[in-house]
């Protein structure tokens, strides 16, 4: 009897990079989404809730255009958020098989990686 199977590596990984100021002088379209994070936050928002707000901003400065030394690119692309990483954490990671098809029996059976150059 034969199986073909794959193996998959299952990996909770955080990647924080640096930080940057959003100027609501420069970028003055961002006004409302500042406004409702430093509103949200002083209330006593929850994590949740920044977050959302947060991936509000983030949305709009993909949507928002602007001009720079390289063209006209949107606000996200101008501060490059995704440059420079500041800390990785690799959490739990598990690792399977996962079935593909079982076999007729006249499929070519593989070879052991530790017993290619054995001969």
């Amino acid at each position: 009897m034969k199986i073909r199977v794959h193996a998959v590596d299952n990996v909770n990984v955080v990647r924080e990079f640096e930080s940057f100021v959003i100027d609501t002088q420069r970028y003055p379209e961002l006004r409302p989404e500042v406004r409702a994070i430093i509103k949200a936050d002083r209330e006593g928002a929850s994590p949740r809730q920044l977050l959302a707000l947060c991936e509000d901003i983030r949305d709009k400065m993909e949507d928002l255009d602007t001009e720079g030394p390289f063209g006209l690119r949107s606000v996200w692309e101008e501060f490059a958020p995704f440059e420079s990483v500041v800390n990785e954490d690799y959490g739990d990671q598990e690792s399977h098989l996962v079935l593909e098809k079982i076999l007729d029996g006249d499929e070519e059976t593989t070879v052991p990686y530790f017993q290619l150059d054995e001969g």
